[in-house]
């Protein structure tokens, strides 16, 4: 008896380990990578993360793990009811938490363990301020400064490495440590956990890194590379003379082209233009301009129309709004291409102009005039103003119709009204030099006015006359801006390739400008 119990026992184990170790080994096939492989220690992202005394669902909750909350790395992964699991231990204490969602890691690997913490905090912050960072802002040092990350919250703390201006860490945790009122951020600096020193003397050491750099295409960087975005940086078309080829992307996140044109034929400005909605693709090549619609991957037609510098097109209510004929700005029929509207007085394509669909308006640039136009009516307004003695090479519509904006030669904007209802506003960037063709943007909420002036965007605050500048183009000229259409992001692209997503509420929470 006592040998079938003991038999039966080991069968019971060897099952047990059997299935743990399945359950181990068994991969989610909807989850991220696993992110802890191999790792000893990490952190927690998501704030308020449950560990539990098993990788299922259903075991008992242990506690909850706030963000920012170092760990070491038992065991793991484990999938079980969709997740993929780890056994970790925070604290001295030990359970199993989540990785994270399908599309969102909660926890992150870091090299080294977490530095501890000043033990007794013996002042406060100082008197009257308030966090400048928060969990997940990418900080660098200012100016030319070089900036130690300590394995604790002191300046006796031993350097573990530096931040400088071209370095940068990650906050992690939502609040800083004060000593002494010394203002100390834990940050990962490239998979080492440490502190850093806010200020000293009320002079920052340290600033939020008002941008981040996204390469999301396959796309062999070259001269004269082009990218073009739909309003809202929904799709995106990308392409370069050196291959001929134009491509359309769902998105900027995406992966594969939903469109390909390999024998383009582009031009060194590698000129293309999607239409409002990006359903429409058009090139322009030396001959001719075709347009392509994109979900059907047909060709619409073509216009055997001479060279046209920075061909701009726009759906509206009754055909193209374009100014693809190279003399005017006309409103085509999108069956057939005929001219259905004229715009009176201009006889220049380069000259800029944009849009307002509410009020069917259309406005163009002839310096120094500005001319003013209804879609579908004959007569054309000249609208004074005393900025006119600038060039302008960029404009947009106010989204409420009551103003333009206007990029203008030697680093100025203005805001003119159409109504005469309010005097011209006039902005200096203090950059002596003129801004990009066409790149130039506003928000849809119509608060920021952003203009490309050398390779730096200058967003100017229409609220408050605040300029933010957005630095970080350091070889390429800015060629392209969009707004997201939920205006939470400033979407740029430059000649080398470099395509940048900029984060507009760090920026306003730190708007640190030259």
């Amino acid at each position: 008896m006592r040998l079938q119990t003991l038999l039966i026992c080991i069968v019971l184990l060897l099952v047990s380990l059997t299935i743990t170790q399945a359950q181990t080994t068994e991969s989610c096939p909807s989850a991220l990578p696993h992110q802890l492989v191999d790792a000893e220690y990490g952190v927690i992202k998501g704030d308020g993360l449950r560990m539990r005394d098993n990788p299922t669902l259903g075991a008992t909750l242990i506690t909850q793990l706030p963000e920012g909350q170092a760990f070491s790395v038992l065991a793991g992964p484990t999938c079980a009811d969709g997740y993929t699991w780890w056994q970790i231990t925070a604290d001295e204490v030990t359970g199993w938490v989540v990785q994270g969602s399908d599309t969102e890691y909660w926890l992150a690997r870091v090299d080294t363990p977490a530095p501890e913490a000043t033990a007794e905090v013996e002042g406060s912050c100082p008197a009257g301020s308030s966090p400048q960072f928060t969990e997940g802002d990418r900080i660098h040092a200012v100016d030319n400064k070089r900036v130690n990350v300590r394995d604790a919250s002191s300046l006796d703390g031993v350097a573990l490495g530096q931040v400088t201006d071209r370095d940068f860490a990650t906050v992690v945790g939502a609040l800083p440590e004060c000593t002494d009122d010394q203002v100390w951020w834990l940050v990962d600096l490239n998979g080492t956990l440490g502190w850093v020193l806010e200020s000293i003397n009320n002079d920052p050491l340290i600033q939020i890194h008002r941008y981040h750099s996204v390469t999301p295409l396959d796309l062999t960087p070259a001269p004269f590379t082009r990218y073009e975005l739909s309003e809202g940086g929904t799709r995106i078309a990308v392409g370069n003379d050196q291959d001929n080829e134009v491509r359309v992307y769902e998105n900027y996140e995406s992966d594969e082209p939903i469109l390909m044109i390999p024998d383009a034929r582009i031009i060194n400005n590698t000129d293309f233009e999607l239409s409002a909605d990006g359903d429409i693709l058009a090139i322009i090549s030396w001959d001719k301009i075709t347009l392509w619609d994109i979900d059907e991957n047909t060709e619409i037609g073509s216009l055997p129309e001479p060279f046209v510098i920075n061909l701009t097109i726009k759906r509206v209510a009754d055909g193209l709004l374009t100014n693809a004929f190279g003399d005017s700005v006309r409103v085509v029929d999108e069956a057939d291409l005929t001219t259905l509207w004229e715009m009176d007085g201009i006889d220049n394509s380069v000259a800029p102009f944009h849009w307002h669909l509410e009020t069917n308006q259309v406005v163009a640039i002839q310096s120094p005039e500005i001319y003013l136009a209804t879609i579908g009516e004959d007569d054309t307004t000249l609208i004074e103003s005393p900025t006119s003695q600038k060039d302008t090479t960029c404009t947009r519509f106010h989204p409420s119709g009551d103003s333009i904006l206007l990029a203008q030669h030697e680093g100025q904007m203005s805001q003119v009204f159409l109504d005469d209802s309010a005097e011209p506003r006039v902005i200096q960037t203090g950059v002596d030099s003129n801004p990009s063709t066409r790149t130039c943007a506003i928000s849809n909420n119509g608060r920021y006015f952003a203009v490309t002036y050398r390779n730096d965007i200058y967003m100017w605050d229409l609220e408050t006359d605040a300029m933010l500048v957005l630095e970080g183009h350091e070889i390429g000229r800015v060629t392209q801006m969009q707004f997201t259409a939920d205006d939470l992001h400033l979407l740029s692209a430059t000649t080398v390739a470099d395509f940048f997503k900029w984060d507009l509420e760090q920026l306003l929470r730190n708007p640190v400008g030259k």
